[in-house]
């Protein structure tokens, strides 16, 4: 600082902003984690909810309904008659990709309650890597992850 004017230079000024800056973005991460394993949560319990109800539909109905997945689109509907339109469509975040492993975008059960076709799905967030498994059998799902 010049003894003769107030104030501070401008090289000054850059070097406090820019400690300042490196501060505040180690702070940030461990919060945009937490918002995406909580968006996948939610998501995650309305799908959950949306399973036991093509389950419960699907022992009373004659026809078969299914969730279809639309990834282009990052929604997946619930179908009850392929030559009406789905009784409900539920989105989820742009950002995640959500992978077939083993099963197909259609997700059904037959009149007993088991998939009919058993197998994982992979959806990938920013941050965490979700595997959730259909298995064989009257369970409807279980999740697991691993941060990338």
């Amino acid at each position: 600082m010049n003894k003769t004017q107030g104030g501070f230079t401008l090289i000054e000024v850059l070097i406090v902003l820019s400690v300042i800056q490196l501060l505040l973005s180690f702070g940030f991460k461990p919060i945009e984690k937490s918002q995406d394993k909580q968006a996948f949560n939610r998501w995650y319990t309305q799908f959950e909810v949306d399973l036991l109800y093509l389950q419960k539909r699907s022992s009373l109905s004659d026809n078969r309904p299914y969730l279809q997945f639309d990834s282009s689109n990052h929604r997946y509907s619930l179908i009850i008659d392929s030559k009406q339109p789905p009784l409900f469509t539920k989105t989820y975040d742009d950002d995640w990709r959500i992978i077939f492993a083993s099963t197909k975008n259609k997700l059904a059960f037959n009149k007993n309650g088991q998939f009919l076709e058993p197998g994982t799905i992979r959806v990938e967030t920013n941050y965490y890597v979700y595997t959730i498994v259909f298995p064989f059998g009257k369970g409807r799902c279980y999740v697991t992850s691993k941060e990338h």
